[in-house]
């Protein structure tokens, strides 16, 4: 069969002749008749395998007013390849299946691609018994409702593999809905609620509601999609409409400020995975139409900070992933915009994408494929974290980005720099081009923390300081108010690492760094921090043999025993140390590559013989720094953000400029590389990458329209 026809050509508006795709004579969704194996037979029908012996699941019918031209019919075969291998790797990977609390949050999209590859236990596991369906869940009619990362997944459970179910089974889902969404499930008083037990946990005995009440991005879209959808199916229209409203709010201000969970290496392929949801199976084409709008706004964001299987930053919920393919935003790029090397495992939230009839708009393909003029910069702005869920965005930015595409690397800052103790904010991040790999990612932090590189995650005693950094394209200058601060770098082992006359020089295939230490020794390999980057010691609790010394018996028991376990082991450490003076400490880089250097050779001569610091001021917080090429960039620090100041090429920098648009390329408008203006002035997202062009408006009410070029 050829399966061309349900996505279309690349000049079709697209994905939606699967409205009108039939297999085996059946309708999508037609129920699956008296076969001796309904179920069995049901799964054929949503599946395919095509002349190039790919196994491809059926994307959900979507509507042609909403559909995305597919962008090309090379990216369409890369779309089915590596589609085919998640399904493929589902049968490879060990399958554990616990329905306890929200064990199930990678288990179920497992568990659906192994019943779209016709395993069995895969389809057996999606109508399993939950653990605590006789108390938890024994008012939604034993159906877990209750947990964000399960209701993520029940929504597509119950609609695409609705023929997959046994029939009394779905009907008990329907009927565990109904009750749930008879009122507003959340915070509605739960018959398992504890006194006593009060916040001591996330379920409904310590939190006293029907649904999860955990205030995320990513949770409160899992939450507010499957109460919609579920509401919806269940004619529970007060419900429905609240929620509706919670989903076309929270677009409106995406489309003005973006999202609190910005960026996040770790989350924002979990915020964007139940809007494929919302976007396939809800009635109210408001809904659908705000869930399309999401869902390629997020698409863009990801392609700015994607590159090569890599999650760049600056992030907000940095979690400390080394790249590439590390947390769900790479993995969830991967599978839009493809990459030198595939991930070896998933998370299996990609489930939801390939079975859903949406494509990312061409525009988008060609950002995050860097496929467009390089070298290009971007100046974007940042919210705070829980005013855009809320639909609000009436506020200022609260961090400013400097995000540099080259030919070779990608480079973001933050000019707020890295979280300071028990904050979650990365500001400084490189990734490169690394011909095995994919890319030479290299992260840093004034900490001595290799664990903690990206940022604090939340814990105390871990950064230098408040932080400073000052970027105008490939240069930056990062301070620390902190003169004894230690610094760690963390990158891959095989970058070979080469100090000379105290500039730290960094070795990829084909872009080269060079670090000037300010006020602090400069980087050098660290034998312990390289071991605390590739691994440490745990003690976990094992089961054990002992025998008893007087009678010879032999008992098995429980006992706490040092476990090795691996952290990075392809990546080492670097370590500086502040010059013990009080004030500052930190360091310049420049990041070179071809043609602006012949090789490596070049650029370090061209560094050791041009580059130079500007230190005279350094005690008050003022540093200059002229590159090899004669470009400069110089910051004066301040302890407000707002009064920091940057001179670019000895131009000082505009912050209430910068902070008019949540995305500009410098010196461009709507007619650059991504152009989003902030809050009341915004509502509508600009891409123009590879000659294609994207345009999407959200009102301030949350309705949705779109343009592909």
């Amino acid at each position: 069969m050829n399966i061309s026809r349900w996505f279309g050509t690349p000049g079709f508006a697209a994905v939606v002749l699967v409205c009108l795709l039939t297999l085996g004579g059946s309708s999508w969704g037609q129920d699956a008749g008296a076969e001796a194996d309904p179920a069995a037979a049901a799964i054929d029908r949503l599946t395919v395998t095509d002349e190039a012996g790919r196994l491809l699941p059926r994307p959900y019918p979507v509507d042609r007013a909403l559909a995305n031209p597919v962008h090309s019919d090379d990216w369409l075969e890369g779309y089915r390849t590596r589609t085919d291998r998640l399904l493929r790797t589902a049968m490879t990977q060990r399958f554990s299946f616990s329905t306890y609390f929200e064990n199930e949050k990678y288990a179920l999209g497992h568990a659906m691609a192994r019943t779209l590859s016709g395993d069995k236990a895969g389809r057996d596991a999606l109508s399993a018994t939950d653990a605590q369906a006789n108390d938890w869940h024994k008012e939604t009619a034993g159906i877990d409702y209750y947990a964000c990362f399960v209701i993520k997944h029940q929504p597509r459970k119950y609609f695409y593999f609705k023929d997959v179910l046994p029939p009394a089974y779905r009907q008990q889902m329907f009927d565990g809905a109904k009750s749930w969404t008879g009122v507003d499930p959340l915070r509605r008083p739960h018959h398992m609620y504890d006194s006593s037990k009060r916040n001591q946990g996330w379920g409904p005995d310590a939190r006293n509601s029907w649904v999860d009440v955990r205030g995320t991005d990513n949770l409160m879209m899992m939450r507010s999609t499957a109460v919609y959808l579920m509401a919806e199916e269940t004619g529970s229209a007060e419900v429905a409409q609240k929620y509706k409203q919670e989903l076309l709010g929270f677009a409106a201000a995406m489309y003005r400020v973006g999202n609190g969970e910005w960026d996040s290496e770790n989350y924002l392929g979990h915020t964007m995975t139940p809007l494929f949801n919302t976007h396939d199976f809800a009635k109210d084409p408001e809904v659908r139409a705000a869930s399309k709008a999401m869902l390629d706004w997020l698409a863009a964001a990801m392609a700015v900070k994607y590159y090569r299987g890599a999650a760049n930053g600056p992030t907000k919920r940095d979690y400390n992933h080394v790249q590439p393919l590390g947390g769900s935003l790479a993995e969830t790029a991967w599978m839009m915009f493809g990459a030198p090397v595939d991930p070896k495992h998933f998370e299996y939230d990609l489930i939801h994408m390939v079975t859903s009839g949406w494509v990312p708009p061409p525009a988008i393909v060609n950002l995050g494929t860097n496929n467009f003029d390089r070298p290009r910069e971007l100046l974007n702005t940042k919210p705070s974290y829980s005013e855009p869920q809320r639909g609000n965005w009436k506020i200022k930015p609260a961090f400013h980005e400097t995000y540099y595409i080259g030919r070779t690397f990608e480079f973001g800052s933050l000019a707020e720099g890295t979280s300071t103790d028990g904050g979650d904010v990365n500001g400084f991040k490189i990734m490169a081009d690394d011909d095995r790999r994919g890319v030479f990612d290299l992260q840093i932090a004034p900490t001595a923390r290799v664990d903690r590189i990206g940022s604090p995650q939340y814990q105390q005693g871990v950064t230098g300081g408040p932080n400073r950094v000052a970027q105008y394209r490939n240069l930056a200058i990062w301070l620390v108010k902190n003169g004894t601060s230690d610094w760690s770098a963390v990158l891959p082992e095989s970058v070979p690492v080469e100090v000379v006359d105290g500039v730290t020089f960094l070795r990829g295939d084909s872009t080269w760094m060079a670090l000037h230490p300010i006020n602090m020794s400069a980087f050098a390999v660290d034998e312990e921090r390289t071991q605390n980057v590739k691994g440490f010691t745990a003690q976990q609790r094992v089961r054990v043999e002992e025998v008893d010394p007087e009678t010879g018996k032999t008992t098995r028991v429980n006992r706490m025993q040092p476990v090795y376990r691996e952290r990075w082991p392809e990546h080492r450490g670097l370590a500086a140390k502040g010059g013990g003076a009080a004030g500052f400490s930190g360091f310049a880089i420049e990041v070179g590559e071809s043609p602006d250097y012949a090789d490596y050779a070049a650029f370090k001569a061209g560094v050791l013989a041009n580059a130079k610091l500007e230190l005279d001021k350094l005690a008050g917080g003022e540093v200059g720094f002229v590159s090899s090429t004669g470009s400069t960039v110089r910051m004066a620090w301040a302890d407000n953000p707002a009064g920091f100041k940057v001179w670019r090429d000895g131009e000082l920098h505009d912050w209430a400029e910068h902070g008019k648009y949540a995305y500009r390329e410098a010196g461009k408008l709507a007619d650059g590389l991504i152009f989003q203006q902030w809050g009341d002035d915004g509502g509508t997202l600009t891409v123009n990458a590879g000659g294609r062009s994207f345009t999407s408006t959200v009102t301030p009410e949350g309705k949705a329209t779109f343009e592909n070029r």
